[in-house]
């Protein structure tokens, strides 16, 4: 969606309700080579570019994931010592986003989304409410998409000739039980033109944010990131149970 493009915010440090922090060591594209990496969920692939010793990242390389993860600069014993980049980023609960990632003589560093101070504070949840299929109408009814948001925190987006993959995540906004911020993240795109003829850009730091305003467990209003009042450009609608599941399969 055209909307969603203009919507790229500036980076911040994260508030610590993240699990960023579980480290563990992964293979690295199928060599004896390891690399330690925060935790993100256990189907993710890893290629290392770069030298290996005693069987772990050594000296300067690129490490990327298939989540769309992708690390350049300096490893010791197989840990970022001095990179920079973007990495997977797992909520509590359930979501995944890609945050932009730091390591500076081995001291790292999450950066994350900041909102406008107008609809308060976000703290990341559960994103099981989203989970299946949902049908995007803009207000005047000239944009659709279909949108399918998978337990394993990726989303598929299909409307007019684009197909886009992205990882995604859910916050809650302080103090307003119906008012959410939608955190989602490129990583592939078919780079055709979505429904307003926009062609979307695809690339591991295009994260976007909108507020989803919950009508009712199947239906939210879409919302610009903006001040008060709330800037809605259009609605998101669960599908058919019957249409959920081919939707998910969608490639």
């Amino acid at each position: 969606m055209k909307k969603l493009v203009h919507l790229l915010m500036p980076l911040v440090l994260l508030a610590p309700a993240t699990n960023a922090h579980a480290q563990t060591f992964v293979d690295a594209g199928g060599t004896a080579c390891k690399v330690s990496v925060d935790a993100v969920p256990g189907d993710t692939t890893y290629h290392w570019q770069g030298e290996c010793k005693d069987g772990k990242a050594e000296g300067t390389g690129l490490l990327t994931s298939s989540l769309g993860g992708m690390l350049r600069g300096m490893f010791k014993s197989g840990e970022p010592y001095n990179v920079h980049g973007f990495w997977p980023l797992s909520f509590q609960g359930g979501g995944t986003v890609i945050a932009e990632f730091n390591a500076t003589d081995g001291v790292t560093m999450w950066n994350a989304i900041d909102l406008p101070n107008a609809q308060g504070t976000l703290t990341p949840i559960s994103s099981a409410q989203l989970a299946g299929g949902w049908t995007f109408r803009s207000v005047d009814g000239q944009c659709v998409e279909q949108h399918t948001y998978r337990p394993d925190g990726s989303a598929l987006t299909a409307g007019g000739e684009e197909v886009m993959q992205s990882a995604y995540g859910l916050m809650q906004v302080y103090g307003k039980t119906q008012l959410f911020g939608l955190v989602k993240t490129a990583i592939a795109s078919n780079s055709k033109p979505d429904c307003t003829g926009a062609v979307s850009p695809a690339e591991p730091d295009s994260t976007k944010v909108i507020y989803l305003q919950r009508e009712s467990p199947d239906r939210y209003l879409t919302c610009s990131i903006s001040d008060e009042p709330l800037n809605c450009f259009g609605r998101l609608e669960r599908t058919a149970e019957q249409n959920r599941d081919e939707r998910a399969d969608f490639h």
